[in-house]
């Protein structure tokens, strides 16, 4: 429910939205490639990982996203799943850094200044040749 502000009076307005999965959409318009996926839906983005993970299997695409520490330390973080066993690496862009796909390594990330980072989940066939550049 979103709500906005009249002269000082809180008004809600409940607006209906259609959704549906990245996977869905894929499906019900018969895309069959997709090589880039931006992710920035403030902490939902492990919601919509959920939803793309036949996507992301099928059309191996590069995603970036921002990641909150919290979400992505969690023991069985949704924001790692679609990528694990997957042969993904992941890239923090700031550093240029590659970075082990466990929730440790990743720990190491959290400096304690931000909340957050922006990593890139790169398919190894397609990181091996940005690696020569």
């Amino acid at each position: 429910m979103n709500s906005i502000l009249d002269e000082g009076n809180r008004v809600h307005h409940k607006i209906t939205v259609l959704t549906d999965t990245l996977d869905g959409f894929m499906r019900d318009h018969a895309v069959d490639r997709l090589d880039v996926i931006k992710l920035d839906v403030q902490r939902h983005e492990g919601e919509l990982l959920s939803g793309a993970h036949e996507t992301i299997d099928r059309c191996r695409p590069i995603v970036l996203m921002e990641c909150y520490f919290k979400e992505l330390c969690e023991s069985d973080s949704k924001l790692l799943r679609p990528f694990l066993e997957k042969d993904y690496a992941v890239i923090e862009p700031s550093s240029h850094r590659r970075h082990e796909m466990t929730t440790e390594a990743l720990k190491s990330l959290d400096d304690g200044k931000r909340s957050f980072c922006d990593l890139a989940f790169i398919p190894e066939e397609k990181f091996r040749p940005l690696a020569k550049l």
